[in-house]
């Protein structure tokens, strides 16, 4: 296994763990494993700011080093955990959506960015070519459409299939 899905394996992993802990009844144990979290990830956020703020004190190479790391899938995770990515939101969205459009349009698809708005992004997919008896389709929010059958799905942001990290 890739140190990448290595990665995406412990996300989903803290993911669930997450689910079961907020299905926890409420109690001290509980808010005291909150304040632990919480303590945890206020400590490795000013790490990881200071981190970038040593990088950027070099003018010459702490851009390009920055970039570097923004572009590591998982440097890039913990840079946007901790709102010190240096990219927007629709900044990387675009980056990701112009990533994927060439394996899009070999299935005779298209993605275009209909609004970024409070963190939520909505997209729209069509379908621009004939293939096994399709007709173009449009498909946008919460659906995926291909030339077989038609399944719906809620996107997980450990179940997008695109990174807008990078």
């Amino acid at each position: 296994m890739t140190d990448r899905s290595v990665f995406q394996d412990q996300i989903r992993q803290l993911g669930k763990l997450i689910t079961q802990f907020d299905q926890m009844p409420e109690g001290p144990q509980k808010v005291a494993c909150k304040e632990l979290v919480q303590l945890l990830m206020d400590v490795h956020g000013a790490g990881l700011e200071r981190v970038m703020e040593i990088v950027f004190e070099d003018p010459a190479s702490g851009r390009a080093i920055v970039d570097k790391l923004a572009r590591d899938s998982v440097v890039s995770s913990l840079l946007v955990l901790y709102s010190l990515h240096p990219d927007d939101l629709e900044t990387r969205v675009r980056k990701a959506v112009d990533q994927m459009l060439p394996r899009l349009r070999k299935l005779s698809c298209n993605a275009e960015i209909v609004r970024i708005e409070e963190g939520a992004v909505q997209l729209q997919v069509t379908t621009t070519g004939h293939s096994c008896g399709s007709s173009g389709n449009s498909s946008s929010g919460s659906s995926y459409q291909n030339s077989t059958s038609m399944r719906r799905f809620k996107a997980r942001p450990c179940d997008v299939p695109f990174e807008a990290s990078g």
